[in-house]
C-alpha cells in the first residue's frame, strides 16, 4: 500500500487455480490477476487485470505462440485489457508486461518493467478493467465468481 497527500493505492494479486481441466486458469486463460484500489480524497476506484505469464525463451516456440494466442482469446472474454508477463530466465531479471491485445493483433507490443507498468500505466491510466465484478472475482481467483462475471458481460 502507498499513501500520499489525499490519496492512497493498494494492490493485491491472486494466482488462478490450475490443477485440472475445469480450473480457473483453463477457463480464463490467465495465470494470475492483479487488482488495485485507488483512493483520492473520499472517492475510490477499483480495477483489475488478467495476466498470462510466459518465459521469454518459450515465446519463440511456434507451438507455445499458438497456445499463448488461444489463452489471450480466453482472457479477452473477460476483459479488453489482458496482459502477458514475460519472465526473464536469468537471476535478477525483471519481469515485463506486454499488451496481449497487441500481440493477438500480430503487432510488436511495447514492454514495460512490471514495477514501472504498475506505477505509470495500471494505477494512473485507463490500462486495466474497471468492472467491479471482475475486480472482485479476479482477486479471489474463484471460478464460480469468474463464471458469474462471464455471464454478466455476455449479456451486455
Amino acid at each position: 500500500q502507498y499513501t500520499g497527500n489525499n490519496f492512497s493505492v493498494s494492490t493485491n494479486s491472486a494466482a488462478m487455480t490450475s490443477d485440472s481441466k475445469g480450473s480457473a486458469e483453463s477457463y480464463t486463460g490467465a495465470d494470475m490477476s492483479i487488482g488495485a484500489e485507488i483512493w483520492v480524497g473520499s472517492e475510490s476506484k477499483k480495477k483489475a487485470v488478467l495476466i498470462q505469464a510466459k518465459r521469454r525463451s518459450k515465446l519463440s516456440n511456434p507451438a507455445e505462440q499458438k497456445r499463448l494466442l488461444e489463452q489471450i482469446k480466453k482472457m479477452q472474454r473477460f476483459t479488453n485489457h489482458p496482459k502477458v508477463m514475460v519472465i526473464e530466465e536469468y537471476y535478477g531479471g525483471i519481469p515485463v508486461i506486454r499488451s496481449a491485445a497487441t500481440m493477438l493483433a500480430g503487432d510488436q507490443p511495447r514492454e514495460f518493467e512490471l514495477h514501472r507498468w504498475l506505477a505509470r500505466r495500471f494505477v494512473r491510466t485507463f490500462d486495466g478493467d474497471r468492472s467491479p465484478l471482475l475486480y472482485e472475482s479476479a482477486q479471489s481467483a474463484d471460478l464460480d465468481k469468474i463464471w458469474v462475471h462471464a455471464e454478466y458481460i455476455s449479456r451486455k
